[in-house]
């Protein structure tokens, strides 16, 4: 998304919510661009329309209008870096090693 199409995203937030705290301030804007910057705008915008069509009273949070395939790919992501992690990660007799070669190296 660009940071025109998260100003018009956040004035149809402010438009279906107008009694709520929903001033667009530019901070908001960064905020909402760091968030969405990988996002498709007309998936965000479904996203809206469906939790407004919902019947919601309150404005919507970030994490309602990020849509399902980008929070997929984040834990895709996330599981994927777990599992290097997991097969780099040393054993425990590497780390009982490194133990015993520190306490001898501090007593010297």
């Amino acid at each position: 998304m660009t940071k025109r199409e998260v100003f018009h995203l956040l004035s149809k937030i402010a438009s279906a919510y107008p009694i709520k705290n929903t001033e667009i301030t530019q901070e908001k804007i960064d905020i909402y661009y760091e968030v969405f910057t990988n996002c498709d705008f007309q998936h965000v915008i479904d996203k809206l329309k469906r939790y407004i069509s919902a019947g919601n009273k309150y404005p919507p949070m970030l994490g309602d209008l990020i849509p399902e395939t980008y929070k997929e790919v984040s834990s895709e992501i996330y599981s994927l870096e777990i599992h290097k992690w997991s097969n780099n990660a040393a054993s425990i007799d590497d780390i009982e090693r490194i133990i015993e070669d520190t306490k001898r190296k501090l007593k010297r």
